[in-house]
């Protein structure tokens, strides 16, 4: 009979068998199960614990098969904290590991109370920003066992070595765990926080966690170039800020990208602060991506201080599937020096004018911060106005978190900052921005978003807001908002108050994700037909406002009729061997219906219409962003040996010299080949299009009229080469 010899976890006794010859057992290895709490199915919420497992099972070889680590993930709200608890206890582990940030640290805290009822005995383990910045509250008052504080890997290691070794195992008292760099632990009754652990110098010694992360199975995954952070913001709680940049080698980045490709990965944040920071850097990461990936299947998005890209980068930028954020917080000088941050916004201009001309196919986009100290209602809008006149993609706007253990946090009282004392702890109010100004800023930034959201509409903002002297774009998008509200056939407060409610407070503003494909074609068809109205009311009847959105009304008109059997009869005999497909992204969906289509080139015109084919599997050969800065149509990048090609509603958007690029798309397609344009030629006449066609090499024959929708109709011409 084994005597008891110490006390278990929660002073539970552990039972170890007497030593002496035939006496011994081998000790089961301990049970430690790692559980990831996402915030949703789409994005990658179980990073850092496929980092300790494959740390953990890979370096730890004096001692391997003393623990099983296993990963499991569940989404947030999936199910109730009780569940979750049974489900996790149901696996009988001697070890559970939660990682903890702002999105999820509730679920967390209820998760863990359930798991105390449920697995008493268990020792629960808690990581990340939320658990870093107080680990001594979490151990004294959350429940927990232990804390890993900063970078996990070898600290996690070194814990599963210091519990799977034999003898004693009094892990409830500590015993043991003095010497564990960067462990927090409970030791009679007490919370004991070692020394921090030294960040790892050389990151090629950490295996790739990579096929642990299921990257195939949603639509965005993380992809570490790089750890560390040069930036200290005022409002970060990241154990890694304002620390010297680590960077992983480009055999590791190649290895990794390699692996996505493998297991179906479709869209990629990169884990670095500034990938322009070290600009030599930057350029062999992205070169890297193109020779690893050359046909474009991943998407990646990287994150930059404008003022650090140059000529070299910017070019290697030219990519549809790359996006770029600026994270700049505020364009407000104001707020700048609480947050400490210094930008110049010269020089932030400049390398956002660089980026948009050297790399007119990438997205790009800004960030901002609502409610930060030193800022306005009047400021956040001056900032709003600035970033949307750079002419980035969108903007990407959080509501400041005032995190706990961050300088925002301390020093509070310095700032009049006033916040939710439960996560997200979102700012409701500053000396300089009350609540009311608050509700209001997300209001304007709903309209800004919502109608800028908008290809048409926001070539129609832009102009005026700049050619025509008429204000700013965001006080425009307000009057516009308010017109549709009285006027109009659709109503922009039902829908904001609709989205407002829909999930419960976070730090991403919900309505920013508002892609237009969410929205029905009637109401499209009613926000732009609105759109033309007040345009017209507001600047005259006649010009560029009015060809505009009458142009966008039609092809939206084209998408609600893509899956008429009278379109079906205008393409029939358009497929048949390699076909390269011109259309607009939001009717992709016409290259199911076509045999043979080797290639697809895509017309964009909304900020969010090209998310559904980035990653996809869709033979997408280019993406041409329309705009005022549309970049020209370049036939070298779309393949060759085509023996149709089919312009689907498209050909009359292509901007440049037609003849020009029709000459090259003729030069990549093989002699004989047929071409069909199916097109309303409203912003082309049909006989300067065939103009084009005879110029650029190709024999067109006389045009016949396909089919028509209300006042709107498409006619089709065919041609060949010779």
């Amino acid at each position: 009979m084994p005597r008891p010899r110490g006390r278990g976890p929660r002073g539970g006794a552990v039972f170890l068998p007497r030593r002496g010859p035939g006496v011994m057992k081998r000790r089961p290895p301990l049970r430690v199960l790692l559980a990831a709490l996402s915030a949703n199915a789409d994005y990658e919420g179980g990073l850092a614990l496929a980092c300790l497992k494959a740390y953990a099972e890979g370096c730890r070889k004096p001692r391997r098969g003393r623990a099983e680590v296993s990963l499991r993930e569940w989404i947030v709200g999936s199910a109730s904290a009780k569940t979750l608890a049974g489900r996790i206890a149901a696996e009988k582990p001697d070890l559970v590991g939660f990682s903890c940030y702002a999105w999820n640290v509730a679920e967390v805290r209820r998760v863990v109370r359930a798991l105390r009822a449920a697995a008493p005995g268990v020792l629960i383990l808690v990581g990340g920003p939320e658990a870093s910045s107080d680990p001594a509250a979490w151990i004294m008052e959350r429940g927990a066992d232990l804390v890993v504080c900063g970078e996990g890997e070898a600290t996690f290691a070194e814990l599963l070595d210091r519990a799977a070794v034999p003898g004693p195992r009094s892990l409830g008292r500590g015993a043991g765990f003095a010497g564990v760099a960067g462990l927090a632990f409970r030791s009679r009754g007490r919370a004991v926080v070692n020394p921090p652990r030294p960040p790892l110098r050389d990151l090629d010694r950490l295996p790739s966690p990579c096929g642990l992360t299921g990257a195939g199975r949603r639509e965005w995954t993380v992809l570490e170039t790089a750890r560390g952070c040069p930036f200290d913001c005022a409002f970060c709680a990241w154990p890694g800020k304002g620390s010297r940049v680590r960077r992983f080698s480009p055999a590791r980045i190649r290895a990794d990208i390699r692996l996505l490709l493998r297991t179906g990965a479709k869209k990629v944040l990169v884990a670095d602060a500034d990938i322009f920071q070290d600009r030599a850097a930057g350029a062999r990461l992205l070169r890297l991506i193109r020779r690893e990936d050359p046909a474009g299947r991943l998407g990646f998005e990287f994150e930059t201080n404008p003022e650090h890209i140059d000529r070299v980068g910017a070019r290697l930028a030219d990519r549809p599937a790359f996006s770029f954020k600026a994270a700049l917080q505020s364009a407000n000088p104001a707020a700048f020096f609480p947050c400490n941050r210094r930008f110049d916004l010269g020089k932030a201009a400049r390398g956002l004018r660089l980026l948009r001309r050297e790399a007119p196919s990438a997205r790009i986009k800004t960030q901002l911060v609502l409610g930060l100290p030193g800022d306005t209602l009047a400021g956040f809008r001056r900032s709003l106005d600035w970033v949307w006149s750079q002419g980035v993609d969108t903007c990407e706007v959080y509501h400041l978190m005032v995190l706990p253990g961050t300088p925002f946090a301390r020093d509070c009282g310095r700032h009049g900052l006033r916040w939710q004392k439960e996560p997200p702890y979102l700012v409701t109010s500053t000396d300089g921005f009350s609540a009311a100004d608050i509700r209001a800023a997300r209001r304007l930034l709903f309209d800004a978003v919502f109608l800028l959201g908008l290809g048409p509409v926001r070539l129609v903002l832009d102009e005026a807001a700049e050619a025509r002297k008429e204000g700013s774009v965001t006080r425009l998008c307000s009057e516009l908002a308010d017109w549709l509200e009285t006027e109009g056939d659709f109503s922009p407060r039902r829908l904001f108050e609709t989205i407002e409610s829909s999930r419960p407070p976070n730090e991403l503003l919900p309505f920013q994700e508002w892609p237009a494909r969410r929205v029905s074609l009637r109401d499209r068809l009613a926000i732009l037909r609105g759109a033309a109205r007040w345009a017209a009311s507001r600047f005259g009847s006649a010009g560029e406002p009015a060809r505009v959105l009458e142009a966008a009304v039609n092809r939206a008109l084209f998408t609600g009729v893509c899956r008429n059997p009278a379109l079906a009869r205008s393409l029939r005999g358009a497929g048949g061997g390699p076909t390269l497909l011109f259309c607009w992204a939001r009717d992709s969906h016409l290259q199911a219906g076509l045999e043979g289509v080797a290639g697809l080139v895509l017309l964009s015109e909304d900020p969010h219409d090209t998310r559904h084919v980035l990653g996809s599997p869709l033979p997408v050969r280019g993406i041409l962003r329309m705009g005022r800065r549309a970049p020209l149509p370049r036939p070298a990048d779309w393949g060759g040996g085509y023996r149709r090609v089919v312009f689907a509603n498209a050909l009359s958007g292509l901007p440049g010299d037609a003849g020009a690029w029709l000459a090259g798309l003729r030069r990549r397609c093989r002699p004989g080949a047929r071409l069909t344009i199916l097109d309303d030629f409203r912003g082309r006449p049909v006989s300067a299009v065939m103009a084009d066609l005879r110029k650029g090499g190709w024999r067109p024959d006389p045009p016949r009229r396909a089919f028509g929708s209300g006042s709107a109709t498409w006619s089709r011409l065919e041609g060949s080469a010779p």
